[in-house]
């Protein structure tokens, strides 16, 4: 499964290819794709040189260059916007969740665990913990074993602003005594 790093690298890449497959890099005296530009010339030669087909067949490959270009600049919008930097959880607020793990969703944009934690009170609420990233979590020495359910863990983080029950975790300390990260990007320690 390949990481959201790995994933946004490679939509880059993709469309330097793509560019460079329709030949939409001009150089800088050009003006670009506005007005007749140097790369606007050598379709021009082209098709007069091969025909008129060639020319629509070039035309229509930045035609669709520019639609997956433009997909692909909407996936990255899209992520931005997902991830507002600190709008859901409160950084002035921290909660300790000592409890149970009962489910994991080990995928992407957030790992996410549920955990069943005793409060101060002594009832049990059922929590949703949201971590980093798979990328994040790997890069903080997670693997996907490293909980599972039953697991008695420790979860220092912040509450959600608006949604009881709700977390971003900083710190996990697992079975065994060991302390890992699960801070996001988005929400860091």
């Amino acid at each position: 499964m390949k990481t959201s790093r790995q994933i946004a690298y490679g939509l880059l890449l993709e469309g330097a290819e793509l560019i460079a497959q329709c030949e939409l890099i001009a150089p800088a005296s050009g003006t670009g794709l506005s007005g007749r530009s140097d790369s606007d010339r050598r379709y021009e030669d082209r098709g007069q040189r091969c025909g008129n087909a060639a020319r629509r067949e070039a035309e229509l490959c930045i035609r669709r260059q520019r639609l997956r270009l433009g997909s692909s600049a909407l996936k990255f919008i899209e992520v931005s916007v997902m991830h507002s930097s600190n709008a859901e959880f409160d950084e002035q607020k921290s909660v300790t969740l000592i409890g149970t793990v009962k489910e994991i969703d080990w995928s992407d944009p957030h790992v996410l665990v549920h955990v069943e934690a005793k409060e101060a009170s002594g009832q049990t609420k059922n929590w949703r913990v949201e971590m980093g990233s798979l990328a994040e979590m790997e890069d903080h020495g997670w693997a996907e074993d490293t909980l599972k359910p039953g697991d008695r863990i420790s979860i220092e983080g912040n509450p959600a602003k608006s949604e009881p029950y709700f977390a971003s975790a900083r710190m996990v300390e697992v079975p065994g005594g060991k302390k890992l990260s699960a801070a996001s990007e988005c929400h860091p320690t």
